[in-house]
């Protein structure tokens, strides 16, 4: 989004035909944070949930557009738009008579005998692309025909709709096409509207939240310092934003660590996600040298009045934890605790408590490592997890989706770890956004991850092994006089090789010989910040283009705290933000200079 269109200089686009007759509301708490997020940086991973799929030879194309025109009929919230308003994110429901059109369909005709691999990156391109908030539709289909099937993509954005709601979606979508092919639907399972009774324990839960919340943030919590923050975009205006892929490092638990998490779990009396997220946290400590770390838990906040509801209802809350303990037991024991206490004071939204409540929260940890363990959703189709994931296949009454790739990102912070169950063992991936994130701290902490399993699933009462401590000097251990050049070459070689995946670097290499290009500058630029703990931006890696001059560069910036040798230049396609909280930005009337010309 322009910030030039801002409502108080020119009047807001109409996006769609008949949208002049309703109200512009104010969004929730979650959509502002999205929505900000969408205007600091449009090309973030996971600000679009996409899928795509291969369809039987035989499906019925007209069939299966009424079907999808008929999700966008029931649920409104598929038809949002957002803008922002002078005080805040708002949001507008176009009418009914905006369907069918305005790009919630389209449809791409290969040849029979183009290959299927062109299907795949047209399939790949529209999953990328990212619409306007205030005048795109933000839940598109698109139907694919030729080189030997029929193809269906699917991108919704974020801040239209949880994970959650994707299975609804799925579920709703086979049976609507069951329908329209003559066939007789399974009922769809309805939620219980929301009674006095549960409305009244709705307000009592926010009355004992909101202090308990208060107080589990009165003290900082140091953060983990993982991932740089979002940066802000640089698309032209009149190109289409591509979200940015993000890097997937596969896991596979295999079926003895999946059998032994379920029996380490009964004998811990807890469950198989407390685990997993002790084990997150224990790897994060490992990799930071932290013993008090935040983590992110994704929380549904499913009621049975929103349990089938499509629309956004989750969110993340950033939990501190305490990983002093000394044995698997205290650990489990100490991060099941806190897990617990969050789930029953989630009646405040976390990202309510960042807008709406900072006068009251004094320290509040800004979300950057999170763990995504998919279970059943109720009304979804069984396969859902996997198929997100791009393993098995969908089955949704008559149809069945064969997925050509999961979702490109489970979510639109830094780093995730993501697990379903298929097969018997659990399966996913450890996905990093590459320009807030170095790839090398992504491999260590999967590494991390699956050792940190496999302590926590043996004998309750061993020693763990402590948290590694953070190698030196990456942030302010650097000596306070210049460091010679020399002593810091060989460091950059290395860092130069592990982010580019060179077995070797001399000291005279350039970049852009050995195959540099602007992703890789971010990328190496975000390496040599955690290394030396120093701004280093990715105008700094293409100014000082080979090892030798690189290590001079940094050698001013530890010799002279707080300074650079000289600005990044203007031109700089991508200039990291100062590290503010990111619901700072989203209470603010318009973004400040910091965020520059982003869209």
């Amino acid at each position: 989004m322009d910030r030039r269109e801002s409502p108080k200089r020119k009047p807001p686009k109409q996006p769609f035909p008949g949208a002049d007759s309703g109200e512009w509301k104010r969004a929730t708490a979650r959509q502002a944070a999205l929505c900000t997020l969408h205007q600091l940086d449009p090309s973030t991973p996971g600000l679009m949930l996409s899928v795509a799929f291969r369809l039987p030879c035989e499906t019925d194309v007209d069939a299966l557009r009424t079907s999808v025109l008929r999700l966008l009929l029931r649920y409104p919230v598929l038809r949002s738009v957002f803008r922002r308003g002078e005080s805040g994110w708002e949001v507008y429901i176009p009418s009914r008579n905006s369907v069918p059109g305005n790009g919630h369909w389209s449809v791409e005709t290969f040849s029979p005998t183009a290959p299927e691999s062109e299907v795949t990156e047209a399939l790949r391109r529209f999953c990328r692309v990212v619409p306007s908030l205030d005048s795109g539709a933000l839940f598109r289909a698109h139907l694919v025909t030729g080189a030997g099937g029929v193809f269906l993509a699917v991108a919704i954005h974020h801040c239209v709709v949880d994970l959650w709601s994707t299975g609804l979606l799925a579920s709703l979508l086979g049976l609507f096409y069951e329908e329209e092919t003559g066939g007789e639907p399974a009922p769809f399972p309805l939620s219980r509207p929301q009674d006095g009774q549960a409305r009244e324990r709705a307000r009592r839960g926010r009355e004992r939240s909101l202090p308990y919340w208060t107080a589990l943030y009165a003290d900082p919590t140091p953060p983990l310092r993982l991932t740089s923050p979002p940066f802000p975009g640089s698309t032209p205006a009149d190109s289409p934003t591509l979200a940015r892929e993000a890097v997937h490092l596969p896991i596979d638990l295999g079926p003895e660590r999946t059998s032994a998490l379920a029996a380490a779990a009964k004998a811990h009396h807890t469950t198989r996600h407390t685990l997993l997220f002790a084990a997150q946290a224990l790897a994060a400590a490992r990799v930071t040298g932290a013993e008090r770390l935040p983590l992110t838990m994704p929380q549904h906040r499913r009621s049975a009045s929103t349990m089938t509801v499509v629309d956004f209802v989750s969110s993340n809350y950033v939990l501190p934890l305490d990983l002093r303990g000394a044995t698997p037991a205290e650990i489990i024991r100490a991060v099941g605790g806190r897990i617990r206490e969050a789930r029953a004071h989630q009646w405040v939204d976390f990202d309510e408590l960042a807008l709406h409540h900072r006068a009251d929260v004094a320290h509040l940890p800004e979300p950057e490592l999170s763990l995504v363990v998919y279970e059943r959703t109720p009304g979804a189709p069984d396969s859902t997890a996997g198929v997100l994931l791009g393993t098995g296949a969908l089955r949704s009454g008559p149809l069945t989706l064969t997925p050509v790739f999961g979702l490109p990102s489970v979510g639109p912070l830094p780093i995730v770890t993501a697990l379903a169950e298929h097969g018997g063992r659990l399966v996913g991936r450890l996905e990093f956004d590459p320009l807030r994130c170095a790839p090398h701290t992504a491999e260590r902490l999967r590494e991390e991850l699956i050792e940190a399993v496999d302590d926590l699933i043996g004998p309750p009462q061993a020693t763990i092994r402590r948290a590694r401590a953070a190698a030196t000097p990456r942030t302010g251990a650097a000596p306070a006089t210049a460091t010679p050049v020399e002593a810091l070459t060989q460091r950059v070689a290395e860092t130069w090789a592990q982010t580019l995946s060179l077995p070797t670097v001399g000291p005279d290499d350039d970049f852009y010989t050995l195959g540099g290009h602007s992703l890789l500058a971010a990328t190496l630029a975000r390496a040599l910040s955690v290394e030396f703990g120093v701004d280093v931006r990715p105008g700094d890696v293409t100014n000082h283009p080979s090892v030798r001059e690189q290590a001079r560069f940094i050698a001013g910036c530890l010799s002279a705290p707080g300074t650079r040798n000289g600005p990044a230049p203007a031109s700089e396609a991508i200039r990291p933000i100062p590290r503010r909280p990111l619901h700072t930005f989203a209470s603010d009337a318009s973004l400040s200079s910091e965020t520059g010309d982003a869209r």
